[in-house]
């Protein structure tokens, strides 16, 4: 996850720029199916449409079966990364659009990829999306629908769980994930609006296979690694991902600074299957070592993540312990009401600390453990 939020971070900033494009092979564009030439040009519309207004694109070329049957709420490549991260970035090369082996759907398969003056200089993913008739017009629909039943499954409150047959699943952290949910709305009291579909394998690479990825920059072999794809899809290596889970509750209801959403996220369940103990240790000895690094500069955290020292998750849980000992989850609902946008504003209003004074005050929560 660390090299992905580099990639993420560089291509942001440097490409913000670019246009995006969408072409499509020969293959396809010489092609004399109708049913081939209707989706192409659904899935070109929609992917221009999502520039500018991504819901709207939903609304429009998007099925309405999966949210009535599953509880999926549109397009999970689209909220893989926010702003349609993998459709508006560079270029959507779609190379094959050819019956699924049942023939109830067709298969669009896409590249994504960064171009800078007429040069490809990386491929962020490949994935597939599907298209079928709804009222004689093709609308599109998430792989992930066209395979689930031959996936395994198991309900428990608040949580769809699937998973390859091949996969050893445990049925008590299944009830331990739902009992941390359910305690954790009632604890903030957040209604749960939809179950959380929470897809579960062997590595992140096999979760994001059954959503539609042969490869993407999220590849990540990590047994510990998972990731919440808004509103209500969550992807992990292990059945109990309480970091995922919490980023489940409050994502969907705070347009929160990464520093707090992932400190929040951190306080729960750890990161990388560290618990914030260790942490907490592992993150004074790096201060101890980097005096020069100021810890009031947030975007330069995301330089420290090749040598795996990335301060946002540790720091962050820092900020939320520090409130919830002196103000509870009260306090701390506070903090999640801060963005990137106007996170300096958080230490003045909630802490009475000027943004000079963020370095030492983050210094000495560090210290005070």
């Amino acid at each position: 996850m660390k090299r992905l939020l580099l990639i993420f971070l560089s291509i942001l900033f440097t490409f913000t720029a670019f246009s995006q494009q969408v072409s499509f092979s020969n293959e396809i564009k010489n092609t004399e199916d109708e049913n081939v030439k209707q989706i192409a040009e659904i899935w070109e519309k929609y992917i221009q449409k999502c520039w500018q207004q991504p819901d709207s694109a939903a609304m429009l070329y998007w099925n309405s079966i999966e949210n009535r049957e599953n509880n999926l709420h549109a397009d999970i490549i689209r909220f893989n990364f926010p702003d349609c991260f993998y459709y508006r970035t560079g270029k959507v090369f779609t190379y094959n659009i050819k019956p699924s082996r049942n023939n109830d759907f067709y298969e669009i398969n896409s590249m994504s990829l960064i171009k800078k003056d007429n040069e490809i200089t990386d491929v962020l993913a490949c994935f597939r999306v599907c298209a079928a008739k709804e009222n004689n017009e093709f609308k599109l629909y998430n792989y992930f629908y066209t395979i689930k039943d031959n996936l395994n499954s198991y309900l428990v409150d608040g949580i769809e769980y699937y998973y390859p047959k091949y996969y050893e699943f445990d049925k008590e952290k299944a009830q331990q994930s739902s009992d941390f949910l359910q305690n954790m709305h009632n604890k903030y009291n957040i209604a749960q609006k939809q179950p959380i579909i929470y897809i579960v394998s062997n590595s992140l690479d096999e979760c994001n296979e059954l959503i539609g990825f042969n490869y993407t920059v999220m590849s990540n072999t990590n047994k510990n690694a998972g990731s919440f794809r808004f509103p209500n899809i969550l992807i992990a290596a292990k059945v109990n991902h309480i970091h995922e889970l919490t980023h489940s509750i409050f994502d969907i209801v705070f347009n929160s600074s990464t520093l707090m959403s992932e400190g929040i996220a951190t306080y729960y369940g750890g990161n990388a299957g560290i618990q914030l103990p260790e942490l907490k240790k592992n993150f004074k000895q790096y201060v101890a070592a980097n005096t020069e690094t100021d810890l009031s500069d947030f975007n330069a955290y995301y330089k420290l993540l090749e040598d795996g020292s990335n301060p946002v998750y540790t720091v962050g849980a820092l900020i939320i312990e520090h409130s919830m000992k002196n103000g509870g989850e009260q306090a701390v609902v506070r903090l999640l009401k801060y963005s990137d946008d106007n996170i300096y504003d958080l230490f003045l209003n909630e802490f009475g600390i000027k943004r000079e004074e963020v370095h030492n005050f983050i210094l000495q929560l560090v210290h005070d453990e």
